[in-house]
């Protein structure tokens, strides 16, 4: 750690009025006082100033962004239930040679901690309490093993690479869950694990918040800041040299994510398309998710907060609504696109200062009285979306399912009756049973009981035709493993 000198850090501090970062450390210890002038150092000040204006005028810019006569839906839009089976067969076929020669990575969006759940642990590590009790972290690397699994037929049988960016706070754990759980069977060669940056929140009078006496409160910098973390650990170099040409980004909460989707990935692939994402539909009008459109021909995805009504309630000649396509954060990207962006100085500087800011509550260190009291702060964070706007061919959206691909683990049951682990496990046994009764079998569930096939042993449902004619009746649990 380098010795950081005291005189030019106070001088640093005055200029961006930052000097209340000083008071009372002349309690720490020499070790700590280092450590904490270290983190002063590799603040960005600049930047910090840029933000706090950019929340002052937020809601002006939001207004002018979003100017109906400007919105426009986004054409290339294909519901997987309205693609015919012929069509369908001819896209996975094309996504399992793309699969089969390795031409798609996996990135996992890792870098929270479970603390909404009760769970002072990278959230991939949370059990939801399924009959296998496996992590979200398993789900996703064993579904994503069983899809090569059945894809490398051919010369190049080897694992993709597997990208999972943590942050700070939880990079450790991460690893050591990988390596204390042999990588659940996935080559250990092809996973690469990074971590986003952390960035100060600030007060509402601009000032950055103490966490306590020998720290900076910081947060993750958003699941943007992959963008970031690409670039400065040279990731993307790395795929290009192994000739991967997509990236498929999915969020780690989401036990129901398929890793490398072969449909996704073909009808992407042969449409030549740089950017897709999936999308599922809203439930309603005013369903608080992110949805994509264009604004002024760019492609988007907004916030629910800020869409104007109107255009949340527009409907079709089909008296559909014309604005569905909500956001599940499962996108394909292309590797050449994204390398030409962050290798472009412009593009790349207007991409990573396209934070986002909100007030919240925060635990903030008081050196009056050395305690912790609850302040209104500002958090800011890139989001991966801003990329779009650098979409060269069309931004295609691809709609599936929400009742199969999409179980999101955010909230305690104690404080929302939605998108909690056990709305997941009701999504996860209601799919494993349709699996189960499309290979001809019959399910029987009791109230509350859990059903669920390893991934190791089906992908999407194949592998199961043992079960032809057979009754299974689940009283309490039952796991189906290989």
């Amino acid at each position: 750690m380098d010795k950081i000198n005291l005189q030019s850090i106070t001088e640093k501090l005055k200029k961006y009025k930052q000097e209340h970062l000083l008071e009372n450390i002349s309690k720490l210890s020499d070790d700590k006082l280092n450590n904490y002038l270290n983190q002063i150092n590799s603040i960005d000040f600049e930047l910090n100033d840029y933000l706090y204006e950019s929340y002052i005028n937020k809601d002006k810019n939001i207004k002018e962004a979003l100017n109906e006569k400007d919105i426009t839906e986004i054409k290339s839009y294909y519901k997987k239930d309205k693609i015919s089976t012929e069509d369908l067969a001819e896209f996975e076929k094309i996504g399992k040679e793309e699969i089969q020669n390795n031409n798609v990575a996996l990135l996992i969006l890792a870098g929270g901690q479970g603390s909404r759940l009760g769970f002072e642990k990278p959230k991939g590590m949370y059990n939801i309490n399924m009959p296998s009790n496996n992590s979200i972290f398993q789900y996703l690397t064993e579904r994503l093993l069983q899809i090569q699994n059945i894809c490398n037929k051919g010369p190049k049988n080897e694992n993709a690479f597997l990208l999972i960016m943590t942050s700070e706070e939880n990079h450790k754990d991460t690893v050591k869950f990988y390596e204390e759980n042999n990588y659940f069977g996935y080559n250990k060669n092809n996973v690469i694990f990074f971590s986003q940056d952390m960035i100060p929140a600030l007060d509402l009078d601009r000032k950055i918040i103490r966490k306590s006496e020998e720290e900076i409160f910081k947060n993750p910098n958003g699941n943007g800041g992959c963008l970031i973390a690409l670039k400065t650990n040279k990731i993307l170099e790395i795929l290009q040299k192994h000739g991967v040409k997509y990236i498929q980004v999915i969020s780690v909460d989401n036990p129901l994510s398929k890793p490398l989707d072969p449909i996704f990935i073909g009808i992407t692939t042969s449409k030549k398309i740089h950017i897709a994402a999936k999308t599922i539909n809203k439930r309603e009008p005013n369903e608080p998710v992110g949805v994509f459109l264009k604004v002024k021909g760019i492609p988007y995805m907004i916030d629910y907060g800020d869409m104007p009504k109107s255009i949340c309630e527009e409907r079709d000649n089909n008296g559909n609504l014309k604005y569905d396509a909500s956001n599940i954060l499962n996108y394909l990207i292309s590797v050449d696109m994204l390398s030409g962006i962050l290798q472009n100085e412009k593009k790349y500087l207007t991409l990573i200062n396209d934070f986002h800011s909100a007030k919240k509550s925060i635990e903030s260190f008081d050196v009056t009285d050395s305690t912790i009291k609850k302040i209104n702060g500002i958090k800011f964070e890139l989001f991966i979306n801003s990329v779009f706007q650098y979409c060269e061919t069309d931004f295609l959206l691809f709609g599936v399912d929400r009742n199969e691909e999409f179980a999101p683990v955010k909230n305690h049951p104690d404080t929302s009756k939605v998108d909690n682990p056990t709305t997941a496990r009701d999504l996860m046994t209601q799919l494993f049973k349709k699996w189960l009764e499309k290979a001809g079998g019959k399910v029987i569930l009791t109230e509350n009981s859990k059903l669920e096939i390893s991934f190791r042993k089906s992908y999407d449902g194949e592998n199961l035709e043992e079960y032809k004619d057979k009754v299974i009746e689940v009283k309490d649990q039952l796991f189906i493993s290989k």
